[in-house]
């Protein structure tokens, strides 16, 4: 193939900063050497053929045919992927011993191999705290002997050939977090690890230059502005109350391995019995965090529109006679995507209830308003701080009541009437802005 055609992004146009988007999926490497190590992991002579085929944000993936006509795929990070090393190395040690792809051969040090790239070539086809799992010899001053796992009956596993490092989740670098200084863990509590997140945000609004592009259309005339300023004392609001917003479910806080990306292409399948599954790839940057943070719908059963309320039946919508071709057509299309997604809650509740009270508790007031506060630095000001004042008026149901039926804690989260008056100004600001660029994003085609 056209080697340079391997080395940039191929699927797609980006609409916002495009040069930039291709430039930090840009990436040469040693592509002869890679067929050689690929043909050598799986004992073939040489590799024939190589194709590149659909490729995600973070990674280029090849498909390599060999003289036998044996197939390997291999697996090339972005620049953007992560930090170097870590992320690769993170990523092999969760492919290895879970239902997942075999691998071949694999490096993590681009300095160290002919390849002058990371990779992994592939066949093709709760925790003690939180980070990152990696082989011990993959992350310095991490000792051997902590305990890595607790059984569902107490018991505690020690794993010599395993740690718990430093997360490689990407909140920690996307959008220019990766260049601040912050603390990346391990992490002993989930408390920890959710401060760990205020903070970062914290330390990248007041060391990055520019803030990454919003959700919606800012700082026009009569538009939403925000400011350093009102990021940072949200952020501290939400720091004073953090910890009384934690579930008290001790297994909602348990450390949690979790793949973020189950769609399709990531999920392999019995040819024969496509019920089977018989591997799951893409476990770049998966991470350990608290399991009330993980626990998420699959992107396998993902769609836009309404959200089925309750556990009813789906029905078409009673207008539907009046309706158009093109309108039924999405109405029908509408009705099936609600329909599944209701029955993998149906099945979810009858079939790992702790996951399906996880996904009612990431429904909460405290819930969300701990994820918002992880990416504040990114937007959302003005829905955290009307939920920050809804937590003064929750208080007594967010705390343990006292023995005269108050909070045994005191609220210090104190609004004022003319505070009250400006979020709500500003949230209905923001709102416009967001559908205002909603509305532009339909208007291209986007």
């Amino acid at each position: 193939g056209d080697k340079e055609s391997f080395y940039r992004y191929t699927y797609g146009q980006r609409l916002w900063d495009e040069q930039a988007q291709l430039s930090s999926r840009y990436f040469q490497f040693n592509v002869a050497e890679l067929a050689q190590i690929d043909a050598r992991s799986i004992g073939a002579s040489s590799c024939v053929e190589i194709k590149k085929v659909p490729e995600g944000n973070f990674n280029k993936t090849f498909l390599l045919i060999m003289n036998d006509g044996n197939e390997v795929i291999a697996k090339i990070p972005n620049p953007n992927a992560g930090r170097p090393h870590f992320t690769t190395a993170s990523e092999v040690r969760n492919i290895l011993e879970i239902p997942a792809p075999k691998l071949f051969a694999w490096s993590s040090r681009r300095e160290e191999n002919p390849v002058n790239a990371e990779y992994i070539i592939m066949e093709k086809s709760w925790f003690a705290s939180f980070g990152s799992l990696y082989y011990v010899g993959d992350v310095p001053k991490v000792s051997n002997n902590e305990i890595l796992c607790v059984n569902e009956d107490g018991t505690e596993m020690q794993y010599s050939q395993f740690a718990i490092g430093p997360t490689n989740n990407r909140m920690f670098f996307d959008e220019g977090r990766g260049t601040v200084q912050v603390d990346r863990g391990s992490w002993r509590t989930a408390e920890d690890c959710a401060i760990a997140r205020a903070r970062r945000e914290i330390a990248c609004i007041m060391t990055l230059q520019q803030f990454p592009r919003p959700q919606g259309i800012f700082y026009g005339p009569g538009h939403y502005r925000p400011t350093s300023t009102s990021r940072l004392l949200a952020l501290t609001n939400y720091l004073k109350v953090a910890k009384h917003l934690l579930p008290k479910e001790e297994s909602f806080q348990a450390s949690t391995m979790w793949h973020s990306d189950l769609h399709a292409n990531n999920i392999f399948v019995n040819h024969e019995k496509p019920t089977d599954i018989v591997g799951i790839i893409d476990w770049q940057s998966v991470h350990l965090s608290p399991f009330f943070f993980q626990a998420r719908h699959p992107a396998l059963i993902e769609f836009n529109g309404p959200i089925p309320e309750g556990l009813g039946r789906i029905e078409i919508p009673g207008t539907f006679d009046g309706l158009s071709a093109d309108e039924q057509k999405e109405a029908k299309v509408l009705r099936s995507t609600q329909s599944l997604y209701e029955l993998y809650e149906v099945e979810l509740r009858q079939g790992n209830v702790n996951i399906f009270h996880a996904l009612q508790y990431r429904k909460t007031l405290a819930c969300k308003i701990t994820a918002l506060a992880g990416s504040l630095f990114s937007d959302g000001v003005p829905i955290l701080n009307g939920m920050l004042m809804a937590v003064e008026r929750e208080w007594l149901n967010l705390v343990e009541p006292g023995p005269d039926g108050r909070p045994s804690v005191p609220c210090p989260l104190v609004f004022s009437a003319q505070e009250r008056t400006l979020q709500s100004e500003h949230e209905a600001q923001w709102i416009r802005g967001v559908e205002l660029m909603k509305v532009i994003r339909e208007q291209v085609g986007a």
